[in-house]
């Protein structure tokens, strides 16, 4: 099995078990439909649309067996939307994940540090997706417990992730697509060449990673 922790996509083929970012305005009964797991949040590019309306929606979209996680959720300097504003989105979206016992799968650019804080004190599992970290801020995030990291086209190109990737607890990690259109099956491919793991032992590593942070009740109605 290939564990695919975040994509835009569903599972494109039967050794795939994938996380799919589902669209906030999906209603509760359409994602229901959708028959595989799904992560639901607003996005912090989009956080400057999340009203007091759209809290209430997402907890309402919690309700659906297939939603296993709360995300795209996240902070991100780069972009225009206010950090207040971001931060307000942030928050409901993290105290929601701690009500309902829901791990959490976020988006970070330049705000590692402004999240710290939440790590330490969160009660369920926190993912950095798409992990661009440099060293420094990757060990004081391994210091927190809840905090897992998952990479995906980067391992193929970029030196500083692969980098920091080689220097993470196996145990840490988890592995995507995103929305790179890559197969799975490649971003495994490069990461065990990295780990010096067989696809075998890292399609296990993976697996045990995903029971843990995704819990037993997600991999196996899926």
């Amino acid at each position: 099995m290939f564990i695919n922790a975040h994509s835009h996509k569903k599972a494109q083929s039967l050794e795939e078990w994938v996380c799919r970012n589902a669209f906030h305005f999906l209603g509760t009964e359409s994602l229901k439909k959708l028959g595989y797991p799904v992560s639901v949040g607003w996005h912090p590019w989009f956080s400057d649309r999340f009203t007091s309306d759209s809290e209430n929606a997402l907890a309402s979209f919690l309700k659906a067996e297939n939603v296993v996680a709360i995300g795209v959720t996240g902070l991100d300097r780069s972009v225009d939307v206010p950090f207040s504003v971001q931060m307000s989105a942030w928050t409901s979206h993290y105290n929601l994940a701690q009500t309902h016992r829901l791990p959490l799968i976020i988006h970070c650019v330049k705000a590692y540090y402004d999240l710290v804080p939440f790590c330490k004190r969160s009660s369920v599992p926190m993912l950095f997706h798409g992990y661009r970290g440099n060293q420094e801020i990757t060990q004081t995030l391994l210091d927190c417990e809840p905090v897992w990291f998952s990479f995906g086209k980067d391992l193929l190109s970029r030196p500083q992730s692969r980098t920091v990737f080689a220097e993470i607890p196996v145990s840490r990690i988890l592995l995507e697509t995103d929305n790179s259109g890559l197969p799975i099956a490649r971003i495994y491919e490069e990461a065990g060449a990295l780990l010096d793991l067989s696809l075998d032992d890292l399609q296990t590593e993976m697996k045990k990673n995903a029971l843990r942070f995704f819990g037993e009740k997600a991999l196996a109605l899926f």
